[in-house]
């Protein structure tokens, strides 16, 4: 007595597949009655046991069907349709358009050429992907792999906004004075960046608006220090050296 807002099959290798964990094929709302049926092309890795079950559902309910298994005779490769944004920084959020992926976010296997990222959330036809901290190739294919099969997107490729360093300031301080660093896409929680000046490590003070405040480590005792700083495993070296103002003693005549 109750509206048919969705209705399909789930299927997996647990013993009894639901709807919130499992693979699934959405069917959509229906009024019929009846027997219905949908082909599966994708997930399923050649001679392995799984279960699968029909379900109808409701505002209120889901109602599953007889749980049956079969051993798999394997299946085809997702498709990938295209990718947004076209580029971004590192630990952003791209999302991958297609058909074919799996509902379950770890089956869907997502590499910028041969770096593995996080798949955050799935769906058949969407996927939620974090680019990879570690990756560092400026213009990557990607490619999903699920069960085995691979798919390969050639009609573009993922640019990887790179942050940059353009220039220090000051570039004369002693121990403990701040060096504020600009540069381009350098906006990033400050956990993630580390900042050396002369090889000694330098406290980071702020982050905003692509400029980093440091401090002079008053382990530095060279007059030209070079200034780097490192996010993820990026390493930046900023385009001009600091020179440590040196105390000086004068005798004055007596």
């Amino acid at each position: 007595t109750e509206n048919i807002t969705e209705h399909g099959f789930v299927w997996g290798t647990s013993t009894v597949p639901t709807y919130d964990y499992n693979n699934k094929i959405l069917l959509g709302p229906t009024e019929k009655t009846g027997e219905f049926k949908a082909e599966i092309l994708t997930t399923l890795v050649k001679g392995t046991k799984y279960a699968v079950r029909a379900f109808v559902k409701t505002d209120e309910y889901i109602v599953y069907g007889q749980n049956l298994s079969f051993i798999s005779l394997g299946s085809g490769a997702p498709q990938i349709t295209g990718f947004e944004p076209e580029s971004a920084k590192l630990g952003d959020t791209i999302i991958i358009h297609g058909k074919n992926f799996s509902w379950v976010s770890d089956e869907n296997i997502v590499r910028l050429n041969a770096t593995i990222c996080t798949t955050a959330k799935s769906s058949d036809t969407v996927l939620l992907v974090i680019i990879n901290t570690n990756l560092t190739d400026i213009k990557s294919k990607i490619s999903v792999t699920i069960a085995g099969n691979i798919s390969v997107y050639d009609k573009k490729e993922f640019t990887l906004i790179v942050p940059t360093i353009s220039k220090i300031y000051p570039v004369n301080a002693i121990w403990g004075d701040t060096i504020t660093i600009t540069g381009d896409n350098l906006t990033f929680d400050i956990g993630n960046i580390s900042a050396t000046i002369g090889g000694f490590s330098s406290k980071i003070i702020g982050s905003k608006n692509d400029t980093l405040r440091v401090t002079v480590p008053y382990e530095t005792t060279s007059l030209t220090n070079e200034v780097k700083i490192k996010i993820y495993n990026l390493n930046l070296i900023a385009p001009e050296s600091l020179t440590l103002i040196s105390p000086f003693i004068s005798v004055q005549p007596q």
